[in-house]
């Protein structure tokens, strides 16, 4: 089971950005960013610009009202989150293909890792699964720092390679 993400930093981050909060919205950026990318990535062909949408959309999540309109009675943060990128894409598709002078011409991108990277996942699927990775790459992190802590970092060291299989995922 996934956890939850901690309303307590939404709300922090909706107050004026101070120390604490600015360290909360960091950590909610970095808990998403994969998660994101990973989403864009499956509908935005180039890797470039995938890039550059999802540095926009947390651009936009920073400076707009997405937060404060985020409310748990509503459900989870994860659910909200992923509808406002979509939301977000579908502005950015309608922006990107309005007609301009010259326009109505079709461009298509024949690059290998192009043609292979979108089969077998769907965008939904990409997110889900960047988010089960990131979320066990922050359970392996802790779980190492335990065993730092209680000078017992050989074992861990021992032990990672059962632990961090996320090529199977």
């Amino acid at each position: 089971m996934f956890p939850t993400t901690r309303w307590t930093l939404i709300r922090q981050v909706n107050h004026e950005l101070t120390g604490d909060s600015r360290k909360a919205l960091e950590e909610l950026c970095q808990q998403y960013a994969q998660p994101v990318f990973g989403f864009v990535r499956r509908r935005i062909s180039s890797y470039e610009e995938a890039e550059d949408a999802t540095q926009d959309f947390f651009a936009r999540l920073i400076n707009g009202s997405l937060l404060q309109k985020a409310d748990p009675q509503h459900g989870r943060f994860r659910s909200y989150l992923l509808h406002a990128v979509r939301d977000f894409l579908a502005d950015l598709n309608d922006y990107k293909t309005a007609v301009k002078r010259g326009g109505r011409i079709q461009h298509v991108t024949l690059e290998p890792q192009t043609l292979f990277t979108k089969a077998g996942k769907s965008a939904e699927q990409e997110f889900e699964l960047q988010w089960v990775r990131t979320t066990l790459q922050a359970a392996l992190n802790d779980l190492q720092s335990e065993y730092k802590l209680t000078q017992r970092e050989h074992i861990f060291e021992a032990l990672k390679g059962a632990l961090d299989d996320t090529e199977t995922i």
